[in-house]
């Protein structure tokens, strides 16, 4: 959760079967202001699943708050690659996603895979910290196990008004994007086929 300049509290909600995700905005007396629901609701799981989580940072310019966005990315039949011992055949997409209090949209601004790293081509395996789970959905008639290869587990936007910087946290990396849409601007990793940070840099 997160507060507001006028005291309204962002905060984000996971139903417990973990079907539908919230991003809420309450205002002091407890009355609901905003809300926006992201629920599975289709019948090919792979394609309807999302969920929002582990983020709920309002912007610098107190506008949208910021969020992180999963969905689930099916692997193409020409990839044999395991993690664990188990063919990996999907994998949670994270993104950076903005919610427009004033407009009521979310907008996917960046994804993990597209932008950053994926476990096919930047493969890496850490048995501490990297786990398959499941995803389910109540209109679906099948049920996914999805390998949660980075888990982003915070965004928020720089002092400056210039990167949004994600903790990604499988990964053991810290990577920053542009708030314009320019990409990765820079990331600093324990692991090696991450990290693209120098000191004399920057």
């Amino acid at each position: 959760f997160d507060q507001f300049a006028n005291h309204n509290i962002a905060i984000n909600v996971i139903a417990a079967s973990g079907y539908s995700s919230s991003l809420v905005i309450l205002e002091p007396n407890g009355n609901v202001k905003k809300a926006y629901q992201s629920d599975c609701d289709g019948s090919v799981l792979a394609s309807s699943w999302s969920q929002m989580n582990h983020e709920c940072r309002v912007t610098l310019d107190q506008s949208s708050v910021l969020t992180v966005y999963q969905t689930v990315t099916e692997v193409p039949s020409e990839y044999d690659i395991e993690y664990f011992g188990t063919k990996l055949e999907h994998y949670l997409n994270d993104h950076i996603a903005l919610y427009d209090v004033a407009s009521g949209e979310l907008t996917t601004i960046y994804s993990v895979e597209d932008t950053f790293a994926n476990p096919l081509d930047n493969y890496l395996e850490q048995p501490n910290s990297m786990t398959y789970g499941g995803c389910d959905c109540p209109t679906a008639s099948d049920s996914l196990q999805v390998l949660d290869w980075s888990h982003v587990s915070s965004i928020t936007e720089s002092i400056k008004d210039e990167y949004y910087v994600m903790s990604i946290s499988t990964l053991d990396t810290i990577a920053a994007f542009d708030v314009g849409g320019s990409g990765l601007q820079w990331a600093f990793s324990s692991s090696n086929d991450m990290r693209n940070f120098r000191s004399e840099e920057r």
